[in-house]
């Protein structure tokens, strides 16, 4: 695991989990248990026993369950599993018209908020298109001579063998962007 942190459950972490509720008893050696023996009948043996889980209940209820959860009992909160069929539903209402108030106002809030988000976002949108249109774009000229660039090449392309015939060609375009290369540098531009 890359976090020093990190828990991993796995069946084996549930199943000690889920085990240390139910813990089994613990058993006894049989040294314990021959020590133990009492030398009471059978029938004294059991009354003690009733008396001892009697003063060992709870809540004192005779045959009450000392192992069950105490809102399943009778004395759980709201009426036991089902409510208590006497408070009536408007109480809730009541209790709960500050939540709904709240919740109602927190909804009203975030949609001014959300109104007020795109409200921003376009705002932006425009800014930035405003921006960019502002940005200095160099001039889109077409290159000077071209179609002298283009007699050089095809000159070239159809005499391979003897580039001397295209001089006149490659003269004109030299000349040319001699004369473009003056008239950018008497513009001024840099």
């Amino acid at each position: 695991m890359s976090n020093q942190f990190a828990l991993q459950v796995t069946p084996e972490l549930m199943y000690r989990l889920t085990q240390e509720e139910r813990k089994p008893p613990k058993r006894r050696s049989a040294r314990q248990k021959r020590e133990s023996v009492s030398p009471l009948p059978a029938e004294q043996r059991l009354q003690a026993d009733d008396q001892e889980s009697l003063a060992s209940s709870t809540i004192g209820v005779p045959g009450r369950d000392p192992y069950l959860p105490p809102f399943l009992g009778p004395q759980a909160p709201f009426g036991g599993l089902f409510g208590n069929p006497s408070q009536p539903a408007t109480d809730f209402k009541k209790e709960l018209a500050p939540v709904y108030q709240a919740i109602e106002e927190s909804e009203r809030i975030a949609r001014k908020l959300h109104k007020r988000g795109d409200e921003e976002l376009e705002k932006v949108k425009e800014m930035a298109v405003d921006l960019k249109e502002k940005q200095y774009r160099a001039p889109s000229h077409a290159p000077p001579c071209q179609s002298e660039r283009a007699a050089c090449v095809d000159c070239y392309t159809q005499n391979p063998k003897n580039p001397l015939l295209c001089a006149k060609v490659v003269q004109a375009f030299v000349g040319c962007s001699r004369h473009a290369q003056e008239e950018f540098i008497a513009s001024g531009v840099s």
